[in-house]
């Protein structure tokens, strides 16, 4: 190795050394819902939809979620509300919350690419979609309470 060829090497090798941190080590915390319940409590980590473009979006598309992933849809005030399985490729479970985090009900094995409305009969402010099956294997029923984690005061009012 010729004397230009060993310096420039050795200048690699000193920038490999100390690469900055990866991108992920700047970024916020994950917003997460724990659900308090028997037996345990279940902690889900969530992508928020507070805009009604994200709202409308939700999981289409995904081929698939992660065990304990899902998102929270965030509305302004409690409603009555309804929601369909339109290009959505995932079996989910639609879980309903009050503006007091407590669970007001739950909607099942929702069937993907389906537009039928789901929904609960009790006005809800959140509505949390997770896996299906992920509400009976955690014990999460009507009266269940959660708390929300790193998910921005404006978005959770």
């Amino acid at each position: 190795m010729t004397r230009p060829m060993l310096a420039l090497a050795v200048m690699l090798a000193g920038c490999l050394e100390s690469t900055p941190p990866p991108a992920s080590a700047h970024a916020p915390p994950p917003a997460l819902v724990t659900f308090h319940a028997l037996p345990g409590d279940a902690v889900v980590q969530v992508e928020v939809a507070a805009t009604p473009a994200a709202r409308t979006k939700g999981l289409m598309y995904r081929q698939s979620l992660a065990t304990n992933a899902g998102m929270v849809f965030v509305f302004a005030n409690e409603e009555v509300l309804s929601f369909w399985m339109k290009n959505t490729y995932v079996a989910l479970d639609m879980i309903f919350l009050s503006a007091n985090k407590t669970v007001v009900g739950v909607v099942a094995h929702a069937e993907p690419l389906t537009e039928t409305p789901r929904g609960v009969d009790a006005p809800a402010q959140y509505v949390v979609e997770v896996n299906a099956s992920y509400a009976q294997e955690h014990g999460i029923v009507a009266g269940t309470v959660a708390t929300f984690e790193n998910i921005p005061e404006s978005v959770t009012r």
